[in-house]
């Protein structure tokens, strides 16, 4: 059995502890310890442990007080009868406009303790912030009637509620007035104090006589605000309501926010709780989609189509990690984020690379040498397990900070394509002592996996997978390795989409060397660069403009030795439009009229050798054209270097 606490001050004279309560019998006088004990209610949900989470050490359930370590239902609200079959608390307690993922089956639980679940909702109003509904297999004897007269200023009340999930607390207290509804001033709440603290939304507040005055909504500093009863009895029967406003935003359009928009819907109800959760929700989600699209819209579009685009589509990414396309607020330009990364060490030279934007985190996996490709990719598991080695997730529980080594397998595993053809996974895990979920989005890259992910509340797992969807079509993701990483990439399913899909590539260490996929081809000896598993090929593919359309295609190959200074590189130049700054115009004419370092001949510098030219097998006039440049270590005569350069030119070649 729960205890029932009630503060009474001992000062307070016995005719305000006695008062008048219906049981249905026409009975007497009650005291207000029995009236809250007959009428009120906590509202409670089953607590939901995940066994499937892995913790580095045990957790110190022993810190927790007995009585909530080993309660089955964690208490959330409050509630009160109005009649034997009908009940009422806020509408917030029961979350009608989140749908949980975890949490979706409510109950009411009376001072015996027994558990009844709420079944059917008879009305309700959202923004008014109240709900009346049933309960399967139960009804009340006793039960609180509202007041008919208004409520008076200095007037003694009570204020019942379950103040932090400890059992019904009636706290004393005062009407001090009333405060205009903050969106148009619609009704008025009934300001009290002191303040009952988290636990008692959905409370009664009652008078004297025990007759209740409103239903405790929310506090504000140092008061508590209730919505009068006059306010739920207007409400239609049968009818439910929700007339919000929201404002939209994206995380990557910098300093852009829409105004608000307004949601609203009318249910006819009874209506069981999780229907009404479903259809508040799914209605919801239709509307995000379409204000989001109206917002992506007024704030001039998104990349590569939208407003600012050009400059970005002129140049590439340089980075080895992956990046995301941006918006900056002052000149609302798209720019390459240039993400500052932190790093979390795996064993035999594994490495983690992440950095923070506005809660979403953007990460590379660099497997570890011993790693095998098709254990990492063979479940969403293995490679969120990879990525709590590197990174610590925590759970914070009697004040301690507990290490996560593994949530497990996903709740949920989606594969969704970007409008340019690169396939992601979407996967779901669920953080259930919390409401939330983690999704994670990534990629297989040669040298494992690029994504994002972020943790969010459970209710909105859907809005944020839409995000995340419009997130991916603004990723560059790096595909650069060494060649040993490349085979076991290519060997692999997750690889066989866009130009990976039947990409081949064959080499023998100190001998040949061959790649070939649907947009280039390569082949050369170790006479020009020494082949070995170490060798890094770059293969960097960017979004830009062709024949008016916008291309996901290759811009640069690039093949170097381990740790030297020995490498080729072929750039794709993009010839600029007339709009963009005369700096674009310059680099474009430099490049297509063979002015140095593109003008075949060989220079020296820092104890390199280098020489440069554009690649005889594009005509600039078609808009763009690719660069070639080799690079050694130490001095080398021209004719060395062109007869290298030479080869360059002869074995690679664009299938476009």
């Amino acid at each position: 059995m729960r205890l029932l606490k009630i503060i009474v001050p001992v000062a307070l004279s016995l005719s305000l502890v006695v008062g008048c309560v219906t049981d249905g019998s026409g009975g007497g006088r009650k005291n207000i310890v029995t009236v809250v004990e007959e009428t009120c209610y906590e509202v409670v949900v089953p607590r939901v442990e995940d066994d499937r989470i892995q913790y580095e050490k045990d957790l110190p359930w022993d810190k927790i007080p007995y009585q909530v370590r080993n309660d089955e239902y964690l208490s959330i609200g409050t509630a009160f009868a109005v009649a034997p079959d009908r009940f009422i608390t806020a509408a917030h307690v029961l979350a009608l406009e989140e749908n949980s993922l975890f949490y979706r089956d409510y109950f009411i639980r009376n001072a015996q303790g027994d558990v009844y679940p709420i079944t059917d909702l008879l009305r309700f109003h959202c923004e008014k912030d109240f709900v009346e509904f049933t309960v399967g297999g139960y009804k009340a004897d006793s039960y609180l009637e509202f007041r008919e007269t208004p409520y008076i200023a200095n007037e003694t009340v009570y204020q019942v509620g379950n103040i932090y999930g400890q059992g019904l607390v009636a706290v004393p207290g005062t009407i001090l007035g009333d405060m205009d509804e903050n969106r148009n001033g619609e009704w008025k709440y009934i300001k009290s104090s002191p303040p009952n603290d988290r636990g008692s939304s959905g409370g009664p507040l009652i008078d004297a006589d025990m007759n209740v005055l409103g239903i405790i909504d929310f506090k504000d500093n140092n008061f508590s605000y209730s919505l009068p009863v006059g306010e739920i009895e207007s409400s239609p029967e049968k009818k439910g309501f929700v007339d919000s406003e929201h404002a939209y935003k994206f995380s990557l359009l910098i300093g852009e926010k829409s105004d608000k928009e307004a949601y609203s819907r009318e249910l006819d109800l009874p209506l069981g709780l999780q229907e009404v959760k479903d259809s508040l929700s799914g209605g919801y989600m239709a509307d995000y989609e379409r204000n989001m699209t109206d917002f992506f819209s007024a704030a001039g579009g998104l990349f590569p189509e939208g407003r600012g685009s050009m400059e970005s589509l002129q140049n590439a990414s340089t980075s080895s990690g992956i990046e995301v396309l941006y918006r900056n607020e002052d000149d609302r330009i798209w720019y390459f984020s240039s993400l500052d990364k932190n790093h979390g060490r795996l064993g035999d030279d594994g490495l983690i690379s992440y950095s923070n934007i506005d809660g979403m985190v953007y990460f590379d996996i660099d497997l570890p040498n011993n790693a095998s490709y098709e254990e990492f990719y063979s479940s969403p598991k293995s490679v969120m397990d990879t990525l709590l080695e590197g990174i610590s997730v925590t759970r914070n529980l009697a004040g301690d900070e507990i290490r996560i080594d593994s949530l497990g397998d996903a709740y949920r595993e989606e594969n969704i394509t970007d409008k340019y053809g690169r396939k992601w996974h979407m996967d779901t895990w669920g953080l259930t002592y919390s409401d939330q979920v983690i999704i994670m989005m990534w990629s297989a890259v040669p040298y494992g996996a690029s994504g994002v992910l972020c943790c969010v509340p459970s209710c909105q797992l859907d809005m944020w997978c839409y995000d995340m969807g419009v997130i991916a079509d603004l990723l560059y993701v790096p595909y650069s390795a060494t060649l040993e990483e490349w085979s076991g990439y290519l060997n692999h399913p997750e690889s066989s989409y866009g130009p990976y899909a039947d990409m081949s590539l064959d080499y023998v260490p100190d001998g040949d060397f061959s790649v070939k996929s649907k947009d280039f081809s390569l082949e050369f000896s170790s006479d020009l660069l020494t082949v070995a598993d170490t060798m890094m090929m770059t293969l960097t593919r960017d979004i830009y403009e062709e024949n008016g359309d916008f291309v996901w295609g290759l811009r640069k190959v690039n093949i170097s030795e381990f740790d030297k200074y020995n490498f080729f590189v072929s750039y794709r130049y993009l010839k600029p439009s007339s709009k963009l700054p005369e700096r674009f115009q310059k680099e474009w004419k430099d490049f297509i009229t063979g002015r140095h370092p593109y003008n075949s001949s060989s220079y020296a510098l820092e104890g390199h050798t280098n020489i440069g030219t554009v690649n005889p097998q594009f005509d600039s006039s078609d808009g763009s054209a690719f660069s070639l440049y080799l690079g050694l270590e130490g001095d080398h005569s021209q004719e060395e270097m062109e007869e290298r350069l030479n080869v360059l030119k002869s074995s690679l070649n664009f299938h476009f």
